[in-house]
């Protein structure tokens, strides 16, 4: 949590939440899962894939929902026939407060701050630790001058007795590989991090309908520019670097592709880039909200800081990076030693990457280096992820067999 107007207003709503909070310290628990994602507004990331497989095994010992303040959401998921709670209901309350577990993609906030403050907290992650995020991202600003360090230590201080977002009871991995990050990023001890792999990755490893587009697919993901300083518009700064739409259209009818961007979802909405893509039929928005199901159909995949790479590296076809602007990148989010060796051609602008998606096509170079990286940073790949970081909940001292029930 950075110090800013915004997190005093955080800090406001805490001490707001304090008579909740110390209700889900003492209201009886439950064998209840509650799974959350993205602030309680989507339906994705690795919570999802948790929460589906729970779902399906049908377990008696566990009631499982997913809490959501998204109108959309929740009326997919009960069309679906899927446990579902409006997290601003009587019902969500009550259920809230009996889970014994709450399964997050980012924060506690995913669910409810207050209401899980007595439950145990698994922390899937929404993606892998390329770049460093809670702690670990404080503390790279440790070391500057008199005032970034004082308002390190502010920032740290109001983390630690004001935040839950950083505090987690469990955190899952995909191997000993980001171990060390997640230690610092989360202040979290070894024995509490699970080796298991990532709920979402299973899907790789599922049958599923062909694609029905026509033609070989390429997608762009890049992630957030949140934290560059000075920039206005920081995703559309992606589209300079000799960025040219009509050339880029005939070379993707030239090689019978589609272009699909995808945005981070701190950039959603960008007005500019639409405009950009105008009339241009092979540019395209891509609008679904789950990354997971594009990188399927993806024969190339343009990636950036962002981990994404990481999961398309199960499928091993071609990834193009885009490191148009690495050096303040970098300064701003400390950057893992993944990207120190790319499995794929490092691009500096668009021209580059339009010659490195022709050469990818054509004759693929890197697939020895994308499988040394997958065995690098994957334990398991065997699509049994969900199943062992369920197995691990019920292994818990907590769980208590026979012990379940919510509010009718």
């Amino acid at each position: 949590m950075v110090f800013s107007p915004r997190n005093i207003v955080s800090v406001g709503a805490y001490l707001c939440g304090l008579p909740f909070s110390l209700l889900g310290r003492l209201v009886p628990k439950k064998n209840i899962i509650v799974f959350g994602a993205r602030n309680g507004k989507a339906y994705d990331w690795n919570s999802r894939y948790l929460y589906e497989y729970a779902v399906e095994r049908n377990d008696p010992s566990f009631q499982c929902y997913w809490v959501t303040r998204s109108s959309d959401v929740y009326d997919f998921l009960s069309n679906q026939g899927r446990p579902v709670l409006r997290r601003f209901s009587w019902r969500g309350f009550v259920t809230m407060l009996q889970a014994q577990y709450a399964v997050i993609s980012s924060s506690i906030t995913d669910i409810d701050s207050n209401l899980l403050s007595g439950a145990i907290v698994i922390q899937t992650g929404h993606g892998l630790p390329v770049k460093k995020i809670g702690y670990g991202f404080l503390n790279h600003f440790s070391e500057g001058g008199f005032f970034q360090v004082l308002m390190y230590k502010l920032s740290c201080l109001a983390t630690r007795i004001f935040d839950r977002q950083c505090r987690f009871d469990y955190v899952v991995s995909p191997s000993d590989e980001f171990v060390c990050r997640l230690i610092e990023d989360y202040r979290i001890d070894r024995d509490k991090i699970w080796i298991t792999g990532m709920p979402r990755d299973d899907l790789f490893f599922q049958e599923r309908p062909a694609c029905e587009e026509k033609g070989r697919v390429l997608s762009f993901l890049p992630t957030h520019r949140y934290h560059l300083a000075g920039c206005s518009n920081q995703l559309k700064d992606l589209f300079g670097y000799g960025f040219d739409a009509d050339r880029l259209q005939r070379l993707l009818e030239k090689l019978d592709c589609t272009f699909y961007l995808k945005f981070h979802h701190l950039h959603e909405g960008t007005e500019d880039i639409f405009r950009l893509f105008e009339n241009h039929s092979r540019l395209k928005i891509y609008e679904g909200e789950d990354a997971m199901t594009l990188l399927l159909d993806t024969d190339v995949l343009i990636s950036d800081y962002s981990s994404i790479f990481c999961n398309f590296l199960h499928l091993n076809r071609p990834v193009v990076f885009s490191l148009f602007d690495y050096d303040p990148y970098k300064k701003a989010q400390c950057i893992s030693n993944l990207l120190d060796n790319p499995p794929g051609p490092v691009c500096m602008n668009w021209d580059e990457v339009e010659s490195a998606i022709q050469e990818a096509l054509e004759s693929d170079k890197y697939s020895e280096e994308r499988l040394a990286m997958r065995k690098r940073i994957y334990k398991f790949n065997d699509g049994r992820n969900c199943e062992r970081i369920y197995e691990r909940i019920c292994s818990l001292e907590s769980f208590r067999s026979g012990d379940f029930g919510g509010v009718e």
